[in-house]
């Protein structure tokens, strides 16, 4: 019998693609965002203590405590209270400065963590002094860049992913119904010429007494044929057989 499996089955296919694509191109894009768009010292480091003039451009600027832990395996960091100042060119307004605090990241002994936001009004070259209780074993600085602004491009992604998710359940479900069901097949799948009459049990049909008394005087006559009966015998079963 025929189950009809072949809508569930594409389903199942197209949803898991959708998952696929949804989950990778989500995860690639967090990657590509982080570690090929955004860059935390783009515009230079700062030793703590210390001062560096800096070119800034107009725009937030992300500002990141970053140190090295002694060991490769070591826990992160503790981030001293900084004392930052950012003194402008002449005539150009002070910028503001936001504490940003966010998670820390490593990458084999370097844990840096974002501290602060500044604002740069306009484009040009800002002495920065920072100041702070620190171990100078532990190489501390502040470096000057910025994340991507095609962070929100994982989220198409993500939407993918959870509506082929969905769909993958919703498929999964239709095929476990489609199994229990059966559907009735032609006359010609169960080797039956076309123009059979429908029976339920074909194989059931119960010959006529006329059929019968056919089939025997078929069977005599071919007896007589080959010489196993006289034509008188012939004659006398064929008289029964009518005669019956």
């Amino acid at each position: 019998m025929s189950n009809g499996g072949g809508g569930p089955r594409t389903a199942i296919v197209a949803s898991v693609i959708a998952l696929v694509i949804g989950i990778g191109g989500g995860i690639a894009s967090i990657l590509v965002n982080a570690f090929v768009i955004a860059d935390s010292a783009a515009y230079g480091e700062v030793p703590i203590p210390g001062s560096a003039s800096l070119e800034l451009p107009a725009g937030d600027v992300d500002i990141s405590y970053r140190a090295t832990t002694l060991t490769v395996g070591g826990q992160g960091v503790m981030v001293p209270p900084i004392q930052l100042s950012i003194d402008p060119p002449p005539g150009v307004a002070r910028p503001h400065i936001d504490d940003t605090m966010s998670s820390s990241t490593k990458s084999n002994r370097e844990v840096t963590v974002r501290v602060f936001t500044v604002h740069i009004q306009q484009a040009g070259t800002y002495r920065v002094v920072a100041k702070a209780p620190v171990f100078e074993s532990q190489n501390p600085r502040l470096a000057f860049g910025h994340g991507s602004p095609y962070y929100w491009v994982m989220w198409p992604f993500f939407g993918v992913a959870l509506f082929g998710g969905a769909a993958l359940a919703a498929a999964i479900v239709w095929a476990m119904r489609s199994g229990k069901r059966t559907y009735p097949l032609a006359p010609q799948e169960f080797g039956v010429p076309a123009g059979w009459p429908p029976s339920d049990q074909p194989n059931s049909y119960q010959p006529t007494d006329q059929a019968v008394r056919l089939e025997q005087l078929k069977t005599i006559a071919a007896l007589r044929d080959t010489g196993a009966l006289t034509e008188a015998e012939f004659e006398a079963e064929k008289r029964r057989i009518l005669n019956s």
